[in-house]
C-alpha cells in the first residue's frame, strides 16, 4: 500500500503534469482506500484539491462535502449554478427556507429556467425570485409553459433593463400574459421566432413560441405576446442589425407568417432592420406580400434558409422586385415533407430567383419532389460557388450535368449529388462490374474540380435495408465509403458523405421521403 507522502507526490504529480485527475469514482475510492488516503487527500494545497474536486461527479463530491468544508461550498456553486424551477404556490415552503432560496440564487446563480403557474401567491414568488437575482449576472432565462401577471413582466423588465441587458445571453419568452386590464390574453405571435442579436457585448438569443392554429382558431395552447417580444427587442437592441431570424410556421396546418415578423418593427429605429441569416421553416407563402417584409432590409440578407413551404415563389417575387440588390451569399433549400407542385417553373420559381443575382459561394437544394434547374447557366450565373448540393427526386446526376458545371465552378471544394447506383450497391452488397465502371465514371467525372475536399452523395431509401447508428448493416455504408475514396485517388477528396434518404407513412398521407441520414468518414 503507498504511503501517505507517496500518494499525495502521485497526485499532485498526475494533476500538475495533466491538468487532469485519474478517473474513478470517488465512492469506489471511499470504499477500497483507507480513511487516512482520504485525508492526505484533504491535506493537499488548497490549489491542488480544489482542481481535483473539480473533476468529481456530483454523487462523489456530494459524499465528500460532508467531512469538508471546501468541498462542500463547491458542491453548492456547482449545484445552485443552473436552476431550473417550477413556481407554483410555495405555501408549505417555510420563509426561513424561501430566504434561503434568494440567498443561493443570488451568490450563485448564472442560469435560470422557470415555469410559473397562474396562482397569484406563485406570481407573487416569482417577483421576489426576480428581485433577488435583478443584481447579478443572469445569462441565460427560460420561461417554459409560463404565464405572468402584468406586474411579474414590469419587475422582469426592471431586470431586463438593468445589468441583464449585458448578461444575458438568452432568454424563452413566457408562453402567456394578460393585457394591461387583466381581463383578456395578449394578442400572441402567428409563429415561432428565434432572434439572434447584437448588443453592446456580445449577442442575444431570444426564442418566442407561436400559438398553433387551424385557420382562424387557436387549435393547443397560446403563443408568447407580441408586444412582449417587441418591446424585449427595444430594451435591448443598441442598433439597427442583426445576427440570425428564425421564422418557423406549424407543419400541421396550412399558416403564413402573419404578425410575427411585426416583431421586427421597432419605433424607435427609422431604418429598416439588417438581418444577416433568415431561415423560413413550415410556411404557406400563398397569401405573402411586400408589406410583410417593409422592416426588413432584404439586401442585408447574406444567408436564407428554406424548409417545407409551400408557394416559394411569393418569396422570391420579394426579392426579384425588391428595389435593393440582392446579396446572398447562402441559400438552402429542403423540402422532405413536403411534395412541392413544379412551381418553380413559374415566373418567379426558384431558376429565376437564383438567376436574377451573383455571388452565391453556397446553393444547397435538397427535395423529394423532381425540380430540373439548368444548372449550367446557374453555375455560370455564380462561379465563385464553394459549395454545391443538387439532390432532387429521383433526378440522377448526369455526365451531360456535369460537363454543364466542371468548367465553371473552379473554386468548388464541397459538392452533393444524387447516385442511383449507391441504391444498388447498398441493396446488393458486393460492387459488380456494372456499377464498378459507373464508380469509375464518377471518379473521373469529379477530378475536373481541382479544389474537391468533400462529396455528398444522397440515395433513395433501399428496400429491406434500415440503417441507424445500432444498426449492424450501417457497418456496410463504411465499406462502401471506402471504395468510393479509393477511387477518387486523381482527387484531393478527404470526406466521403453518404445520406440515406429515409421513408415514413403518416397517416392519412402517401409515403413521404424524409431529410437523410448522414453518415461522414473522413480521409487524411
Amino acid at each position: 500500500m503507498l504511503g501517505l507522502q507517496q500518494w499525495q507526490c502521485i497526485s499532485a504529480e498526475l494533476c500538475l503534469k495533466t491538468n487532469t485527475f485519474p478517473a474513478f469514482d470517488f465512492l469506489h475510492l471511499c470504499e477500497t482506500i483507507p480513511p487516512t488516503i482520504i485525508m492526505a487527500l484533504m491535506e493537499l494545497p488548497g490549489e491542488l484539491f480544489e482542481q481535483i474536486l473539480g473533476f468529481l461527479d456530483m454523487r462523489s463530491l456530494a459524499r465528500l462535502s460532508a467531512v469538508n468544508k471546501q468541498a462542500a461550498a463547491i458542491a453548492e456553486r456547482r449545484l445552485w449554478k443552473s436552476v431550473t424551477m417550477i413556481v407554483g404556490n410555495p405555501g408549505h415552503i417555510s420563509t426561513d427556507t424561501q430566504s434561503q432560496i434568494h440567498r443561493k440564487l443570488n451568490t450563485h446563480t448564472s442560469s435560470l429556467a422557470l415555469s410559473v403557474s397562474e396562482d397569484y401567491i406563485a406570481q407573487h414568488f416569482f417577483r421576489k425570485l426576480i428581485q433577488s437575482v435583478q443584481s447579478k449576472p443572469i445569462t441565460t432565462l427560460r420561461l417554459k409553459n409560463s404565464y405572468l401577471e402584468n406586474r411579474s413582466y414590469r419587475e422582469l423588465r426592471n431586470a431586463l433593463i438593468g445589468i441583464w441587458s449585458s448578461t444575458l445571453t438568452e432568454m424563452d419568452l413566457p408562453l402567456q400574459m394578460m393585457d394591461d386590464s387583466g381581463k383578456s390574453l395578449m394578442e400572441p405571435l402567428d409563429s415561432s421566432v428565434t432572434i439572434t442579436m447584437k448588443k453592446e457585448s456580445g449577442t442575444i438569443t431570444i426564442r418566442a413560441m407561436g400559438c398553433q392554429r387551424q385557420g382562424s382558431t387557436v387549435t393547443r395552447g397560446n403563443g408568447a405576446p407580441l408586444r412582449v417580444l417587441k418591446d424585449l427587442i427595444r430594451c435591448i437592441q443598441t442598433g439597427d442589425s442583426g445576427e440570425n431570424v428564425e421564422f418557423k410556421g406549424n407543419q400541421s396546418c396550412t399558416s403564413c407568417i402573419g404578425n410575427s415578423i411585426d416583431s421586427l418593427a421597432v419605433p424607435s429605429l427609422a431604418s429598416p432592420i439588417k438581418i444577416s441569416a433568415l431561415s423560413m421553416i413550415g410556411f404557406d407563402f400563398a397569401a405573402l406580400s411586400l408589406t410583410n417584409f417593409h422592416r426588413v432590409d432584404t439586401s442585408s440578407i447574406q444567408r436564407l434558409y428554406i424548409r417545407d413551404c409551400s408557394n416559394l415563389d411569393r418569396l422570391f417575387e420579394i426579392f426579384i422586385r425588391s428595389p435593393s440588390p440582392t446579396n446572398l451569399k447562402s441559400f438552402q433549400c429542403e423540402m422532405w415533407h413536403l411534395g412541392e407542385s413544379p412551381w418553380y417553373t413559374h415566373q418567379y420559381g426558384v431558376e429565376a430567383f437564383l438567376l436574377s443575382f451573383s455571388g452565391l459561394e453556397d446553393l444547397t437544394i435538397n427535395v423529394g419532389s423532381e425540380w430540373e434547374l439548368t444548372l449550367g447557366d446557374i453555375a455560370r450565373t455564380h462561379p465563385y460557388l464553394r459549395k454545391l448540393v443538387y439532390s432532387s427526386g429521383e433526378i440522377d446526376f448526369t455526365q451531360a450535368k456535369f460537363a454543364e458545371i466542371v468548367e465553371t465552378l473552379p473554386y468548388l471544394e464541397h459538392f452533393g449529388f444524387r447516385w442511383s447506383a449507391l441504391e444498388k450497391v447498398l441493396m446488393k452488397g458486393p460492387w459488380d462490374r456494372e456499377t464498378r465502371r459507373k464508380l469509375n465514371a464518377l471518379a473521373k467525372n469529379l477530378a475536373g474540380f481541382w479544389c474537391l475536399e468533400k462529396i455528398m452523395i444522397v440515395c433513395n431509401p433501399v428496400p429491406g435495408k434500415r440503417f441507424d447508428d445500432r444498426n449492424h448493416e450501417t457497418r456496410s455504408i463504411r465499406f462502401v465509403a471506402d471504395e468510393i475514396h479509393a477511387s477518387m485517388s486523381d482527387t484531393r477528396v478527404t470526406r466521403v458523405k453518404l445520406w440515406v434518404r429515409r421513408s415514413r407513412y403518416r397517416l392519412g398521407m402517401e409515403m413521404q421521403t424524409n431529410a437523410p441520414l448522414p453518415f461522414s468518414f473522413n480521409y487524411t
